[in-house]
């Protein structure tokens, strides 16, 4: 029988172990963020083998309109379990051929299989022309890779511009980066009004990292945000369900919080299994206060709970596999 006073210990344990994000947005190093790969279960359509096969038979018969798109299937592991490296001569064909969709996944290929050794010449190539070309996912993975390592001024200058244009293209991606900008104010002058316009922006677009974000500011009241957790709890809810860990771990906190008036252990307990690696330990704290009973009502809500899935989008005619 759990009394209230071991409740409260239990507790003042768990919230004091952890601290809630700090008050000011996390300073990305956006030089050290290296191509992200997806985290979510890739949905695979049944006609998906059918198209692929298609496009790999058309390629091997000379198809140069083919080749490219069966390079990006190859790529994205679609009908077949295969490497990047394998996609980058069919990719090749379709970048030198002049289209453009080719020229921006030839370049973020080059990009992902090459980032750590350094031999990025080629990719910055493509990802120029493409960005020239007015891909906004060109100028995104150019931006990128222009402040690898340990990027100059001029290198974050030429980065931040990418990401304007990149955002004045309506590129989710693109403006959140560019709102960290000003709010870190290394390459813009800082800007906490600008910051925050494009960060609600590319959480309206669904960022998962933008509403991340503003359910922090939301949690603590910051750059002119009213103090208001149930908003906070929306934001973070949003982000959680589409993988992001951070959110997921702040949800648990948020219900296990006893001034929320929403306050729910067993709902805490299932965002905290939900942040993974993120919330072990409040898993473990938490699972200590709850009966054998509360705990499998918390798995089962968590099994349960619907994940945005990463469905990869064919850049050549909308089909989705």
């Amino acid at each position: 029988m759990r009394t209230a006073a071991t409740i409260l210990i239990a507790l003042a344990t768990l919230v004091s172990s952890i601290s809630l994000r700090a008050n000011v947005p996390r300073k990305i190093e956006l030089s050290a963020r290296p191509p992200s790969s997806a985290t979510h279960d890739r949905i695979v359509l049944p006609d998906c083998a059918v198209i692929f096969e298609k496009y790999r038979l058309a390629a091997l018969e000379g198809d140069r309109t083919a080749m490219p798109r069966y390079g990006w299937m190859l790529g994205n592991s679609v009908g077949r379990s295969t490497g990047w490296a394998k996609s980058v001569p069919w990719l090749r064909v379709g970048a030198e051929a002049g289209i453009v969709w080719a020229q921006t996944a030839l370049g973020s290929v080059l990009k992902h299989i090459n980032w750590y050794t350094g031999d990025l010449a080629e990719a910055r190539h493509w990802l120029t022309v493409a960005a020239e070309a007015g891909d906004p996912e060109a100028m995104y993975e150019l931006a990128g890779l222009v402040t690898r390592g340990l990027p100059n001024e001029a290198a974050k200058r030429e980065a931040n511009a990418w990401y304007a244009r990149g955002a004045d293209l309506g590129h989710v991606d693109s403006i959140y980066l560019l709102a960290l900008n000003y709010a870190l104010g290394e390459v813009v002058p800082k800007d906490r009004r600008k910051y925050l316009e494009l960060v609600q922006v590319a959480a309206a677009k669904g960022d998962a990292d933008a509403q991340d974000s503003l359910g922090r500011h939301y949690l603590r009241g910051s750059y002119g945000v009213p103090k208001n957790w149930d908003m906070a709890r929306l934001w973070y809810e949003r982000a959680a369900r589409q993988g992001n860990v951070e959110a997921a771990r702040q949800l648990a906190l948020l219900f296990a919080d006893p001034a929320y008036r929403d306050h729910d252990m067993v709902e805490a307990l299932r965002w905290a299994i939900l942040s993974y690696w993120q919330g072990l330990f409040e898993a473990e704290e938490l699972r200590k206060l709850l009966s054998k009973a509360e705990i499998r009502e918390a798995e089962r809500r968590a099994a349960q709970t619907p994940r945005k899935p990463i469905i990869e989008t064919l850049p050549w005619d909308g089909s989705q596999c």
